[in-house]
């Protein structure tokens, strides 16, 4: 039995955040467009989706075959499909050069036909190079490496969420500062037609709640219309409850987004209805803000009347 080239690190690190499936998938094709073409180069890369292009020296230009790995599916793409001949309408596509075929199980491609696609496309590549490349069966990463948290998106956004919460934000105003010298009985205090500080807080706390249990693998249960029914508040043990709970599902919802793989944000959150999770986090942190702000309000009015 061959043995298959190994995976760079920096290539399967990112692979084993993937489903199964998709990996499973992912690696006996590669294991085949080795097989046909053991002396090619493969290039590493990772921008809108985790691919491993194959070419016939150590330039993208002379790449002939590629598999872009994306969410929920993955593709057998031909980096100058449009130049191929494709007697069996394989290939799909609306590029200028590239063409690809949808992969969804290993008979689609673990046949003949698709077999003679990348061996055309390998012989193509090579007529078609400027000059012989001295470079075969190298592995090169071109995968930019995160130095540090504070590179990583999902540290980035856990990052904003927390400041929100308890400091260290660009408008120098959180959540926590402005709710630490609230009473129970000013957190209750109705002004005019306002939200009382009270409900604004359960309300913000409502959806971060909603969403937390989503990241921990459960489902959505939230309901706007009961967004604002917060439980009675008769005593500053009862508000400090309140307070409390706010404070302890914001570390968990920081901590949670921390350790989201990076294309996780790009799913549909639960449902394709609500987007993918990047816009329902910044909504969360959107609302946290505009809230806050209704607080400090608020806030004002109460003190001023006293």
């Amino acid at each position: 039995m061959k043995t298959v080239r190994s995976l760079h690190p920096d290539f399967q690190n990112l692979l084993e955040r993937k489903e199964p499936e998709l990996i499973h998938l992912f690696q006996d094709l590669r294991a085949l467009i080795l097989e046909l073409y053991p002396e090619s180069n493969e290039l590493l890369y990772h921008t809108h989706a985790l691919t491993s292009v194959f070419s016939i020296s150590e330039k993208l230009s002379d790449a002939f075959c590629m598999i872009p790995i994306y969410t929920n599916h993955l593709n057998l793409g031909f980096n100058k499909g449009t130049l191929l001949e494709d007697p069996d309408k394989l290939l799909t596509g609306t590029g200028n050069l590239i063409r690809h075929i949808p992969i969804k199980a290993i008979a689609d491609y673990r046949n003949e036909k698709v077999k003679n696609l990348i061996k055309s496309a390998a012989e193509f590549a090579i007529n078609d190079m400027d000059k012989p490349s001295k470079a075969i069966g190298k592995t090169i990463s071109k995968i930019k490496k995160v130095r540090s948290k504070d590179m990583n998106l999902t540290h980035q956004i856990a990052k904003h969420f927390r400041e929100i919460h308890f400091g260290g934000n660009w408008t120098c105003s959180n959540l926590k500062e402005n709710l630490k010298d609230i009473t129970w009985q000013q957190a209750t205090t109705k002004i005019h037609s306002f939200n009382t500080i009270a409900a604004l807080v359960y309300h913000m706390n409502y959806y971060v709640s909603a969403v937390l249990k989503v990241l921990q693998g459960n489902p959505l249960e939230a309901k706007d219309k009961y967004s604002f029914d917060h439980p009675p508040i008769l005593s500053q043990a009862d508000w400090e409850k309140l307070l409390d709970k706010t404070w302890a599902d914001a570390e968990n919802f920081a901590d949670l987004i921390e350790q989201l793989p990076e294309e996780k944000l790009w799913e549909h959150f639960t449902d394709e209805k609500y987007g993918n999770y990047y816009r329902n986090i910044h909504g969360i942190i959107e609302h946290t803000h505009y809230h806050l702000g209704q607080v400090v309000i608020i806030k004002k009015l109460i003190l001023a009347e006293q």
